[in-house]
C-alpha cells in the first residue's frame, strides 16, 4: 500500500470516528463495521488468543463504576469504565486497561501511566516502563520492538500463582501495546521482551 492510499484511509478513519462520536456511537464493535469490517479496529476481537481488545459490556462497566476506583495521582475523581478500551478475556473476569495518566506538569515526579488489572471483582494498580522501543524494517515489513519492565508489585509477589499472573499480564500488556495506535497507516508487527522488577520473564 502506497503513502497516498494510507493517507486516504487515515482520513476516512478520522471522518468515521468524528461521525460516530457525534451520533453517540463508537461504543461497540458494530459501530466500526463501515470502516474496518466485522472485526472492529485492527487487533481487536478474538484472534485465536485468550484476550480481545475493545469496549466491554454495559453490565461489567456498571460493576466497575460501582467500585469507585480512585486516581492515585488525584487528577480525576473516579475511574469511568464506560470511556475506556479494555483488554479482556471472553467472560470479562480478567480485564486490563490504561486508567490514569498524570498531568503534564506532574511528569517529572509521576512519569508513568497507571493501569488497572481486574480479577473478577478485585482490582490492582499496575505500572510498567519501556526499557527500549524502536522500529526496524525487515523484508519490507515494519517491526516494532519493545522491551518492557513491569514494576515490582506487592499484589503480584503475594500471589501463589505469580507465574500465571505474570503470564496474563504479559499477554494483556502486549495486546494493549499492539492497539495503542490502530489507524491503518500505522500497521506493524510487534515483538516483545518482558522483565519483572528488572528480571527477565
Amino acid at each position: 500500500m502506497n503513502n497516498l492510499e494510507n493517507s486516504k484511509r487515515a482520513k476516512k478513519a478520522l471522518e468515521h470516528i468524528k461521525k460516530a462520536l457525534k451520533n453517540g456511537k463508537g461504543t461497540k464493535a458494530s459501530d466500526w463495521i463501515p470502516l474496518f469490517g466485522a472485526g472492529g479496529p485492527p487487533n481487536s476481537g478474538y484472534d485465536g488468543g485468550k484476550f480481545r481488545y475493545g469496549f466491554i459490556s454495559k453490565k461489567r462497566c456498571k460493576e466497575i463504576c460501582k467500585m469507585k476506583i480512585g486516581d492515585p495521582n488525584r487528577c480525576r475523581p473516579y475511574f469511568d469504565a464506560n470511556r475506556e478500551y479494555f483488554v479482556a478475556n471472553k467472560d470479562e473476569s480478567l480485564l486490563f486497561c490504561q486508567a490514569f495518566s498524570p498531568r503534564p506538569d506532574m511528569r517529572d515526579t509521576h512519569p508513568y501511566d497507571i493501569f488497572l488489572y481486574f480479577i473478577e471483582n478485585d482490582f490492582y494498580y499496575i505500572k510498567y516502563e519501556h526499557l527500549e522501543i524502536h522500529d526496524e524494517e525487515r523484508n519490507k515489513i515494519m517491526y516494532r520492538i519493545e522491551t518492557i519492565n513491569i514494576f515490582k508489585n506487592e499484589f503480584i509477589d503475594k500471589r501463589n500463582d505469580k507465574e500465571y499472573v505474570l503470564s496474563n499480564l504479559k499477554a494483556m500488556i502486549s495486546k494493549n501495546e499492539e492497539n495503542s495506535v490502530w489507524l491503518p497507516n500505522f500497521k506493524r508487527v510487534y515483538e516483545f521482551t518482558f522483565y519483572y522488577d528488572g528480571k527477565k520473564i
